[in-house]
């Protein structure tokens, strides 16, 4: 296995570092969302759709009923994407100019330390869990970022640009990258070096990039509860758009299907299935939503956009 550079490695050198790339979480008896470290605090929303099962739902959560508009406005000194996060009272923002900005969610001011500045334009929605930042650029490179110091805690290159949020659960990151991989990434306990654990090669002949975000959930099966990391790629050719589906623990692929059209969005596990958008070919306004039953990958229907 390949372990990835510490913080100190990393300060000493500016070079270009070598790409190197599971969960354990609650089994719930049917698919369900997964711990992506502490849920923080009510007002939290620390990852892409909240948690690792994206269900885009905080159970703690309230939000403003009257006289709802405008606090403030920041600039991020670049244009900017994708969504930002917020979590441990900070509004933390990704740009295309390469930083990540932070604000103070009250008053919209900018916090000591930020923005940092990664070096690359920035197109994922980054994932915060116990005081770390993750996020991937358009390099393929995975940032692990300190929220406290706002310091880069190491790097982890993949082979294509990454588009997607990561998924980090239980001292593991999820990435998929343009370039067809997905990697497993442990993290150690200071969270300042990383080894890579596995990583799934979808078919780079097929150009079968990824471009989804990856949901990771408790899936019931025959054989009893198993812990699954579900995405999909998108490809030029529509037989080559799939959406797979493998074992945290060692990336074995447990089953993969055959979608029409690209899946650009990230897929959702709820109750027993996976649930994922896909385009169509040819038409740019068409779309398709897929319920597939998430222990075996059949389809169990699908809507027409």
């Amino acid at each position: 296995m390949r372990s990835g550079s510490t913080r100190r490695e990393f300060l000493g050198t500016v070079a270009t570092l070598p790409a190197i790339g599971a969960l354990s979480g609650r089994a719930t008896g049917e698919s369900g969302p997964r711990s992506a470290g502490a849920m923080q605090t009510a007002q939290s929303w620390p990852e892409f759709a909240f948690d690792a099962a994206n269900t885009g739902h905080n159970p703690d959560g309230t939000g403003p009923v009257e006289n709802v508009g405008g606090q403030w406005v920041a600039s991020a000194g670049g244009r900017t994407t994708v969504q930002p996060v917020v979590a441990d009272g900070v509004v933390y923002l990704p740009s295309q100019n390469g930083q990540i900005y932070a604000f103070d969610p009250v008053s919209g001011d900018s916090v000591d330390g930020w923005p940092v500045d990664l070096g690359s334009s920035i197109g994922s929605v980054p994932a915060i869990v116990d005081g770390t930042l993750y996020v991937g650029d358009d390099s393929g490179t995975l940032h692990a970022v300190d929220t406290a110091a706002g310091e880069e805690l190491w790097r982890f290159g993949t082979d294509g640009r990454i588009d997607t949020p990561p998924a980090v659960v239980d001292g593991t990151v999820y990435v998929g990258s343009t370039g067809g991989g997905f990697f497993a990434i442990d993290i150690s306990q200071d969270d300042e070096s990383i080894t890579e654990r596995w990583s799934f090669d979808t078919g780079e002949e097929d150009n079968r990039a990824i471009s989804s975000g990856a949901a990771v959930g408790s899936v019931e099966t025959e054989d009893g509860p198993k812990e699954l990391v579900v995405f999909g790629t998108d490809s030029s050719a529509a037989e080559n758009a799939s959406l797979f589906a493998l074992e945290v623990s060692s990336g074995d692929e447990v089953w993969s299907r055959e979608l029409r059209g690209p899946v650009t969005s990230t897929p959702t596990i709820a109750d027993g299935s996976v649930f994922v958008g896909t385009g169509v070919d040819g038409d740019p306004q068409g779309g398709l939503l897929y319920n597939i039953e998430a222990a075996t990958g059949s389809p169990r229907g699908r809507f027409n956009a």
